[in-house]
């Protein structure tokens, strides 16, 4: 798996179309920037040898042994790596500054594809609020008949009835987001997901810290959890709180696809989470990007992050009154506290 990821990233760091099994001979990258996830740093002028649809060998200059029929492109300055899986994106639901259903197109979607490509990141799983959509664009992607990052998605998302996520903040269309009132209705929603081919299930359990009347009953994410596991499905589940992550893992949940962010965790938590096997998605960037971009640091202002960004959202980074008002915002400082203790919980896990 780690050799078709790194492959595949060969295309992205390299501009190349093909360099898989329609080779006819091996071809060597030499001069270039290796990371290979063994290593405890990059690896300067290094070789990659491909043959075929495999990579054959990889390391310092002066320890791999080029084939004497490869073909040779020299690489300085470029960086090949294995790709990156983003566990926890959503594709489609903003455009620019504007979030909302009617963003959620195929133009804008294969557009937000080709720019996590161009950065390295080859898969995708788009956890929640995808609409009719999804189905056809995540079908060619994993038919390869778009050239960008593969996607998988949740169908629509499981919430609560007036709490979260809140309509005012995410403003999907119903076919974006069932809101369960009772296990029954919630066993419906993830019958219906099935019956889509959605990749796994994901639910909305917290209050958005008190900003919504009501969390999730566990009488309904219990019933979510029990029948998506009956169909073979996994669960996914946002959370913020410890507590609640506690009671949605006991309840069989597969993955938090948040961090702890309210306290620390204790040990009988990182028991739970090894005993039942959980996954944990911290989503550190959550919280960081709600006050990064206002205090405009050096990474901020690279291309690699510049050229990402719609004209109109880089107007707003750039406007030092937003900049002032977000820096002295309540919601500014609660993301701080939040990414610290989410930086703190994740050390310790």
């Amino acid at each position: 798996m780690r050799r078709n990821a790194l492959l595949s990233a060969l295309a992205v760091a390299t501009s190349l179309s093909c360099i898989g099994g329609a080779a006819a001979k091996p071809l060597a990258f030499t001069g270039i920037r290796l990371i290979d996830g063994l290593s405890a740093e990059p690896v300067a002028d290094a070789v990659l040898v491909v043959d075929g649809d495999r990579i054959v060998a990889a390391g310092p200059r002066m320890a791999v042994a080029v084939p004497s029929d490869a073909e040779i492109r020299e690489r300085p300055g470029h960086t090949i790596m294995p790709g990156l899986i983003s566990d926890h994106s959503h594709v489609g639901i903003v455009r620019g500054v504007d979030i909302g259903a009617w963003n959620y197109t195929r133009e804008n979607i294969l557009a937000q594809l080709e720019a996590y490509t161009a950065r390295g990141v080859t898969t995708i799983m788009a956890l929640g609020l995808n609409g009719a959509i999804m189905p056809e664009i995540r079908n060619e992607a994993h038919a390869g008949l778009i050239p960008d990052a593969d996607l998988f998605g949740v169908d629509r998302g499981i919430g609560v009835p007036d709490g979260g996520p809140p309509q005012a903040m995410v403003r999907v269309s119903p076919d974006q987001l069932f809101r369960p009132a009772n296990a029954d209705e919630g066993r419906d929603a993830v019958r219906a997901m099935k019956a889509r081919g959605t990749d796994m299930v994901k639910l909305w359990l917290d209050d958005f810290g008190g900003s919504v009347p009501a969390k999730m009953q566990p009488s309904v994410y219990a019933a979510v959890i029990d029948e998506a596991h009956r169909l073979g499905l996994r669960v996914a589940a946002h959370v913020h709180d410890l507590e609640d992550a506690r009671a949605v893992v006991r309840a069989g949940a597969d993955v938090l696809a948040h961090g702890v962010r309210d306290k620390p965790v204790d040990p009988d938590f990182v028991a739970l989470l090894k005993a039942h096997d959980t996954w944990y998605i911290a989503t550190l960037a959550l919280d960081e990007a709600t006050f990064a971009y206002a205090d405009a640091p050096a990474w901020a202002q690279t291309p690699f992050v510049r050229t990402a960004l719609a004209p109109d959202l880089k107007a707003r980074f750039d406007d030092p009154a937003w900049q002032r008002d977000t820096r002295a915002s309540a919601k500014a400082q609660a993301a701080r506290d939040s990414l610290a203790t989410n930086l703190a919980n994740l050390k310790r896990l």
